[in-house]
């Protein structure tokens, strides 16, 4: 068999890989097509149909690279490129919009998820010592509950911290081997692409009614701000299992061998994640593109392809290799798992 291909030859599977670089893929896709939801109902019902699995997918598999040594350097290790990640932001937002604007913690944007997976890793780490399942069992209700609290939103990321929690420690509960074993069953891949092509469909036909969950998705607000909060805990339940779901059967369509490229990839999604997204940022001021045509639309569809691709390449390792655990350690950057 070609060495390229040969799963089984590879001391760093490359399945996980494949699954990061095809997530952050659509990552940026639905960063940049998010500025045109306004005025397509099919950019729209892409963008929700993304937005409704992406970042839970990302923690879970935080979580199943999880480990409970040595996470002192680690845990720095994000604060530091979450930092670095907020300041290079902040820039970017005060140069183009010509306003002082900061606000360190707590935000819409995509910094949240670095600074949470810093978080969990701290919690998990000092919860060593308690049963996992009780752990998720409690972080569950804790994410279903918290929606009741008014003051507990976007501030200090506090509302996103203990919605996500849940998936980050399914996916430490849950052990590579297992996920890997079940993406073998060819039945569950069957009833996956059916999933995902049913759930596309929902969205593209019922773009509005599925867009209402939004701010269950982005779980960064209580239940009193969003609409049918009476519905609220129940809602929130429909997009964990959503969630959970779509996300799983993406997990399961995802080539198990090595892909040229595309594996080696997969092991840089965080310097993806640090330079898109300021990229983005700038992208978003150039007036060409702030009015939607259907040009534009597929521009910036390219672009942002092109950008994922451009972006995973060994320049792109700076600044974040710098404060990386394994460049503090002096080992690979590509042993780092985002």
């Amino acid at each position: 068999m070609n060495k390229s291909i040969n799963c089984e030859k590879k001391i760093r599977h490359p399945y996980f890989d494949n699954v990061k670089f095809f997530l952050i893929l659509i990552v940026v896709i639905g960063h940049f097509l998010a500025m045109y939801i306004k005025d397509s109902k099919a950019l729209k019902a892409i963008w929700i149909y993304i937005n409704s699995f992406h970042m839970p997918l990302f923690l879970f598999i935080g979580g199943l690279f999880f480990k409970f040594q040595n996470n002192k350097l680690r845990i720095i290790s994000y604060f530091s490129i979450f930092v670095l990640f907020k300041i290079a932001i902040i820039v970017i937002s005060n140069i183009f919009d010509k306003k002082l604007n900061f606000t360190f913690l707590g935000t819409s944007g995509a910094d949240w998820y670095i600074f949470c997976l810093m978080i969990y890793i701290f919690i998990t780490s000092f919860l060593s010592n308690v049963n996992l399942n009780i752990i998720f069992l409690v972080s569950l209700l804790f994410a279903l509950g918290v929606g009741f609290d008014k003051s507990i939103n976007s501030q200090f990321y506090l509302s996103r911290i203990i919605n996500f929690y849940p998936y980050f420690l399914l996916g430490v509960i849950i052990t590579r081997d297992r996920i890997y074993h079940f993406c073998k069953n060819k039945i569950l891949l069957c009833i996956s692409i059916f999933i995902l092509v049913l759930y596309l469909i929902i969205c593209i036909f019922n773009v509005e009614v599925v867009y209402e969950l939004r701010p269950y998705f982005s779980r960064a607000v209580p239940y009193s701000q969003t609409n049918y909060a009476e519905w609220g805990i129940m809602l929130r339940l429909l997009s964990f299992f959503i969630s959970l779901t779509v996300g799983g059967a993406f997990m399961f369509i995802v080539p198990k061998c090595h892909i040229p490229i595309i594996s080696l990839f997969g092991t840089r999604t965080l310097q993806v994640y640090f330079w898109h997204y300021i990229i983005r940022n700038m992208f978003i001021h150039i007036d060409y593109f702030k009015t939607y045509s259907l040009s534009n639309a597929v521009i910036v569809l390219v672009f942002s392809i092109l950008l994922t691709f451009i972006l995973s390449t060994k320049i792109f390792i700076y600044p974040t290799s710098f404060f990386s655990k394994e460049y503090l350690l002096n080992k690979r950057l590509d042993q780092f798992v985002v």
